[in-house]
């Protein structure tokens, strides 16, 4: 389970640093230099926290693994497979949460240089438009080739250190049961609050995020993945919609076609 921690709390510092470094470079390029600075280290502070309500739901599977670690042994210094096994499957999910982070960090500076505008559901504009010419465009206007360096250099630092956290040789803990199981209380309440925030209301949400009267410090805020599930969301309630608008009133019209010549053959 120290660990897991160990790769949760690491990678997830890694990841807020490269989504901060990424804001640096937002701020500037797009906010005015007489911007406020109180709204603009809010812009970090509520992004680092919607960064780890991203990365808090993304090292689930891990924290979950550090609890079947209590029963399956994975992660003893000398087991068998097991540690082999956990090492390979975290290393290849941490490299994909990598790609995620370091893909969409990309994407949300340019999507913004472009429409001024947090990803939003006109991201998805580009499925209607031919796939060849969607890529000469990106190929000729955005920096690709820097970016897959990017991306393949995060993925291969991510394994490399993913490598050197499992081979850590940690000396074993020995704790009374009932300490263990209110340890482990403590971290589910914390993880809990990392979800969701210490209030009732869930904090950096898709109705609440914003904190600045500058549209683009609010924009420059937000995870870009979280930003990328609400415009994914709205999206589908959209389509939804439309179709309801387009099958329910031909319903109607077929109901009431049969209904009136039901009647009209009836005595």
């Amino acid at each position: 389970m120290r660990k897991v921690l160990l790769q949760i709390l690491i990678f997830s510092a890694i990841f807020i640093v490269i989504s901060n470094l990424t804001r640096f470079l937002m701020w500037l390029h797009f906010i005015p230099q007489n911007a406020d600075a109180t709204k603009l280290l809010k812009m970090y502070l509520f992004g680092s926290y919607h960064d780890v309500r991203f990365l808090s739901a993304a090292f689930l599977p891990l924290l979950l693994c550090g609890f079947l670690s209590y029963f399956a042994p994975l992660l003893k210094i000398k087991g068998g497979g097991g540690v082999r096994f956990y090492s390979l499957i975290s290393g290849l999910y941490i490299s994909l949460v990598a790609i995620l982070c370091v893909a969409f960090s990309f994407i949300k500076y340019y999507y913004y240089e472009m429409y001024k505008s947090k990803i939003d559901m006109f991201i998805f504009n580009v499925q209607d438009e031919e796939f060849g010419t969607i890529f000469e465009i990106i190929w000729s206007n955005y920096p690709i080739i820097f970016a897959l360096f990017v991306l393949v250099l995060a993925v291969g630092v991510c394994i490399l250190i993913n490598h050197k956290i499992l081979k850590i040789n940690l000396k074993p803990i020995r704790l009374n049961f009932f300490i263990l199981i209110v340890l482990n209380f403590i971290l589910i309440g914390i993880y809990v609050l990392a979800l969701r925030g210490p209030y009732h209301q869930i904090l950096m949400n898709e109705r609440n995020y914003r904190f600045a009267n500058l549209e683009m410090i609010n924009d420059i805020a937000l995870n870009p993945i979280m930003a990328f599930s609400w415009a994914l969301k709205t999206s589908k309630e959209l389509f939804h919609f439309r179709l309801q608008r387009l099958i329910i009133p031909k319903i109607n019209r077929t109901f009431f076609l049969i209904l009136w010549k039901v009647l009209r053959i009836m005595p």
